[in-house]
């Protein structure tokens, strides 16, 4: 008996011994959890002069956007949203279809490409609901304008904290290429249109931001942060979860393959599937029903309903490219008969960071064409300018871990548009996914430079970053105020 009770005494001892550590464990992970969430959103001193004209940034641009449209945009009560969104919003290729979403629930935007967009949106669509019933005045627009703000503070620190605390450089210096990374055309117009580009910036740099910091102490990602980085990025956009994954396997290519690891992205993946599928039963096909239920009513007034003008119809399938399949779900997204080399110089090296006077802003499925030439040759050497220290970035980042997975980012960036063809007729709506690739280049080159050449180098980002920026804030202002 003694013995017995000795023995109970023994697995009492373990058992509470290891309920203990569990207990310990349990509560390291979630202040190391907590610890590191503070470090990514707290604003340190020396960032908030950065932060603060970023946020006066951003809050004009925005506010513009919405000086330009409020009339238009937001009428409240029982409305067609779908009419008032579509057809009275064009700032280039963007849509505003999370504002019918904030407006009715209505979904119009690929939820396979994005499948958590709708579920950031939902709570804000009561949100929505209730300040209607108070003002009288449909807020979607504010609501997206108040996200993109967020957005870009942080999308502009944190690329800041990838110049100063990955690369090591001074801060004159990463002012410099802060400033070069948010000139760029449609970085700019991201950070102000009601889509999702400007929602997935800050998710992707913080990815490169928590890679680099992996990279530097030789450490993998914890399988919390993958799950994390994963949700989001493939959430707002499908194809960006591979990026997420990319890095995982640059930090620990063989702990990525480990249980845990699997689970972190398995699990994430499975969750944003079902979200899909209870949107897509739960709104999605309610809203086709209905849809079509109104057009087969119009139809039988108007037996010419829905057919469209013809020549609307034919312009489009003139700038949308020759898909290989338009049968295939996946291969009518491909386009093989527009030009490469023009759409590399015109497009996804030219409006994408420079906006083009003639034809401004307008929509390629509206009324521009799919290239528009630059009236004077200055802006295709700032153009070749921007590409050669990328290049030069590239080759001096070349022993870099961090410079190999951005590489396999843009490599596979342009392997879908350029290669694949989608979204090629207006690649340069895509540049919040992969242009921030080239400041962190050119950081590189200067990181290992010194004396005179770092000066110049320097000069010369400076130099490009403002012109860029005045040049396309006067006439993102111009477009607005007209």
């Amino acid at each position: 008996m003694r013995k017995v009770k000795k023995d109970n005494d023994v697995m009492n001892h373990v058992k509470g011994a290891a309920n203990k550590n569990d207990a310990l464990w349990r509560s390291s992970v979630k202040s190391q959890i907590a610890g590191s969430v503070k470090s990514i959103l707290g604003i340190r001193r020396g960032e908030r002069g950065v932060a603060a004209v970023a946020l006066l940034f951003v809050v004009a641009l925005n506010a513009l956007l919405i000086y330009k449209y409020f009339g238009r945009l937001t009428p409240g009560g029982t409305q067609g949203y779908y009419s008032i969104f579509m057809k009275r919003f064009q700032v280039s290729g963007f849509d505003a279809s999370s504002c019918i979403a904030l407006s009715c629930e209505d979904i119009y935007f690929n939820s396979f490409r994005h499948p958590l967009f709708f579920t950031i949106l939902w709570p804000f669509y009561w949100l929505n609901q209730w300040l209607m019933s108070i003002t009288g005045i449909n807020c979607a627009i504010f609501i997206m304008a108040t996200l993109q703000v967020v957005s870009a503070v942080y999308s502009v620190i944190f690329a800041y904290r990838i110049f100063t605390d990955l690369l090591g450089l001074a801060r004159t210096e990463a002012r410099a290429l802060t400033l070069l990374l948010f000139s760029f055309a449609y970085i700019m117009l991201s950070m102000m249109v009601p889509d999702h580009f400007g929602l997935s910036l800050p998710w992707l740099l913080l990815t490169v931001l928590l890679a680099g910091r992996c990279f530097k102490r030789g450490k993998a990602f914890q399988p919390w942060q993958q799950a994390v980085l994963f949700f989001f990025t493939a959430g707002l956009t499908l194809t960006n979860g591979l990026k997420s994954c990319l890095a995982f396997l640059f930090a620990a290519p063989r702990r990525v393959w480990r249980w845990r690891s699997v689970l972190s992205v398995v699990l994430p993946l499975a969750l944003l599937f079902g979200i899909r599928q209870y949107q897509q039963v739960a709104y999605e096909q309610p809203m086709k029903e209905r849809v079509a239920m109104m057009i087969e009513i119009k139809k039988q007034k108007d037996p010419n309903f829905g057919k469209g003008d013809a020549k609307i119809v034919a312009w489009r399938e003139k700038q949308n490219g020759t898909a290989i399949d338009k049968d295939n779900l996946l291969l009518q997204w491909s386009d093989i008969s527009t030009p490469r080399l023009p759409s590399v110089i015109h497009n996804l090296m030219g409006e994408s960071l420079i906006l083009h006077s003639q034809h401004l802003l307008e929509d390629v499925q509206n009324n521009r064409p799919v290239f528009v030439a630059y009236d004077q040759m200055v802006f295709y050497v700032v153009e070749g300018m921007v590409a050669l220290l990328f290049i030069i970035g590239v080759w001096y980042g070349r022993r870099s871990r961090l410079m190999w997975l951005l590489l396999s980012w843009f490599a596979f960036d342009m392997l879908m548009h350029v290669g694949f063809g989608f979204g090629l007729n207006e690649v340069y709506i895509m540049t919040a996914h992969w242009a921030f690739i080239i400041p962190i280049a050119i950081g590189f080159a200067i990181r290992q430079l010194s004396g005179t050449k770092r000066e110049l180098v320097v000069s010369a980002v400076s130099a490009l970053g403002a012109w860029m920026f005045f040049y396309n804030l006067a006439f993102i202002v111009g477009y607005c105020v007209d």
